[in-house]
């Protein structure tokens, strides 16, 4: 949570910098290496007590770059005749997916 904090005011910048998509195709792969990684150091046993706030950090700081520009690619690329809380609805089924 507090690298979201500290990263949010620089993410925005981040996400008029740069392609909306590629953001987010690039920072939900590194999301899901991530999540891979940990699983697979788990079932190897090789999981330590300190691994674990790294990959915290680590998936904070693509959490922090993504959901901006999914806010941002929500209200350029949905219709306006769609009201916010269908769009929200969409997003918590995908949270709740994933």
């Amino acid at each position: 949570m507090l690298p979201q904090v500290i990263l949010l005011p620089f993410s925005g910048v981040i996400v008029d910098k740069v392609s909306r998509s590629t953001l987010m195709m690039i920072t939900e792969s590194m999301r899901c290496l991530l999540v891979v990684a940990l699983a697979a150091l788990s079932l190897l046993d090789h999981l330590s007590i300190a691994a674990i706030p790294i990959f915290v950090i680590a998936y904070a700081v693509m959490d922090a770059l993504f959901q901006p520009a999914y806010a941002a690619a929500r209200v350029r690329y949905l219709p306006k005749t769609f009201a916010m809380p269908p769009s929200r609805s969409c997003k918590s089924v995908r949270n709740s997916l994933a």
